[in-house]
């Protein structure tokens, strides 16, 4: 049920004009990703340095019909209702007791099961434009709430930016714009879920070892060097137990001048560091011809408004 204030917040807006919404939704990086602990429930404490990048998906959104529908070109391998960005819509709509009235076109550029968050990033992106929609009619504190009750990624997602993230992925502290890195994304023809993938980790794996300061200050600082040296993913090891391919991955991005490479998420995707953009291209291109999923992409201050940054606070 709504809480009663949001009610009464809902009881004296208006609905606005607008039919139509075309919005993006940005891919994340892990910077860094420690594994702190396996907690009794079967989840893991993490934590890690998440950052929104330049890739996107592209939602095209449009009201006034009765009804919830959810199209997405190329198609996913789920049904519609699996989708999260067809989740995310029919919790909003029943968080504020109204039935639906949204159809949404879903053009996917974020690969499925890649490490790169792409449905947390197309959930956050539909709770924020039906947020804009009804007036931010829902308190922040409940949107973050609905957001984690459908996936630890999506309250970062709604955050966007660089955040230090914690717990099972639900704490999430905003930090100031970083500057920006250049990476080379690539990706093997297999793809990992993140349950297999924590699943397949040793408990003598767990903890990972590091700190996010040194990580956030070589990025301040812009020392890519450093931030190749220190920089660590906790599931690296079984991602590649599941999938070796990975390997082969970080060998051919380091042979394309990465200064280094770290896996994206739960992976498969490998992300390689570059000086800078000119240096990222020119390694795009050599990467051309073999087997990958391969892309360009800028870490950015892309990121929501202030109404959101604030209340992911912890």
């Amino acid at each position: 049920m709504l809480p009663q204030a949001d009610y009464f917040r809902l009881m004296k807006r208006e609905e606005p004009m607008a039919a139509e919404e075309t919005v993006p939704a940005f891919a994340k990086v892990n910077l860094s990703l420690f594994i702190r602990s396996r907690l009794p429930d079967g989840f893991h404490r993490i934590e890690s340095l998440m950052q929104t990048v330049s890739l996107a998906d592209e939602l095209h959104l449009r009201w006034g019909e009765p009804g919830l529908s959810c199209q997405c070109t190329p198609p996913l391998d789920c049904p519609e209702e699996g989708n999260l960005a067809y989740r995310a819509a029919l919790l909003f709509y029943q968080a504020i007791d109204k039935e639906p009235e949204l159809s949404i076109v879903l053009r996917k550029k974020i690969p499925q099961a890649a490490g790169l968050g792409g449905g947390s990033a197309d959930a956050a992106a539909v709770l924020h434009a039906l947020d804009r929609r009804y007036h931010r009619l829902i308190s922040c504190e409940h949107m973050v709430a609905l957001a984690a009750s459908l996936g630890l990624d999506i309250p970062f997602a709604l955050v966007g930016g660089a955040a230090w993230v914690r717990g099972r992925g639900e704490q999430v502290t905003p930090l100031p714009p970083l500057p920006s890195i250049s990476l080379v994304l690539a990706k093997p023809k297999e793809s990992l879920s993140t349950a297999s993938v924590y699943r397949a980790l040793l408990l003598e794996e767990i903890p990972t070892s590091g700190r996010i300061e040194p990580i956030v200050q070589a990025l301040i600082q812009g020392n890519w060097a450093t931030l190749a040296g220190i920089w660590r993913n906790g599931l690296f090891a079984p991602a590649v137990r599941l999938c070796p391919a990975i390997e082969e991955v970080k060998s051919q991005l380091l042979e394309a001048g990465a200064l280094g490479t770290l896996l994206c998420g739960s992976g498969p995707t490998m992300m390689g560091l570059f000086a800078d953009r000119r240096h990222a291209e020119s390694a795009w291109e050599r990467l051309q011809g073999i087997d990958l999923w391969t892309q360009v992409a800028t870490s950015s201050a892309v990121s929501s408004d202030s109404r959101w940054r604030p209340a992911a606070y912890v």
